[in-house]
């Protein structure tokens, strides 16, 4: 550990240094300020948008190739600053395990008994290995100068119609997105900073909150 004064080193800063993240209001990301050598400082506000997959790999390579062009395409259009965010969540099985059991009552005794058994196994194999799925997230973000009044609105608006622009043009390519939730968000946040941590004692909300300034006051300050 370093000791300020000692050898005339500073102190490592606190993970709360490196985190951009002042807070969260309406769904959207709000950075701490920023100064820039000139001008005025300014924050980033940002909304992130969830995105779904299309299963390419199950395409032929007609469907693949036209389904990469259209894609690349509908890039394009986005013409503003964007970032894309891959990580990984715990895969959901629940829906998997509901259309098994469906089946099985719908099943002949011998296929439901099969059915049954590998269920189960499937079960207690996933309890185990922790299965992970990528997660993907598109970021959106606008600078202002302010937190309230027109200038705040204007910034909100143009991220707003951004984002709008970025889920119209995916749907027809059968993509789906929507805005992530607050927890989608947090998580988001959490497993960039935090990508080796188990989740022992603390949800990774609670960590990432405890990251960010608390109050409007707070992050002025700062």
């Amino acid at each position: 550990m370093l000791i300020p004064g000692r050898n005339g080193r500073r102190p490592p800063a606190s993970t709360q240094e490196h985190v951009p993240v002042a807070m969260m209001r309406d769904g959207l990301i709000i950075s701490r300020p920023i100064a820039p050598s000139r001008g005025v400082p300014y924050r980033i506000v940002a909304r992130v948008l969830r995105v779904g997959v299309q299963e390419i790999t199950r395409m032929s390579e007609d469907d693949r190739a036209d389904f990469l062009r259209r894609y690349a395409a509908v890039v394009s259009r986005w013409r503003f600053p964007y970032q894309i965010i891959v990580t990984r969540e715990r895969q959901d099985l629940d829906a998997f395990y509901r259309r098994l059991r469906r089946r099985a009552r719908e099943a002949r005794r011998r296929e439901r008994e099969i059915i049954e058994g590998l269920s189960g196994w499937m079960r207690r194999v996933t309890e185990q290995v922790n299965p992970q799925v990528p997660v993907y997230f598109i970021v959106v973000p606008h600078p202002t100068t302010a937190l309230e009044g027109e200038g705040y609105e204007k910034a909100v608006k143009e991220v707003e119609d951004r984002a709008r622009l970025i889920v119209n043009t995916l749907a027809p390519l059968g993509v789906p997105v929507a805005p992530a939730t607050e927890d989608e968000v947090i998580r988001m946040l959490y497993e960039m900073y935090h990508p080796r941590l188990p989740n022992l004692n603390t949800s990774p909300r609670s960590q990432v909150l405890s990251l960010m300034a608390r109050s409007r006051s707070e992050v002025e300050q700062r």
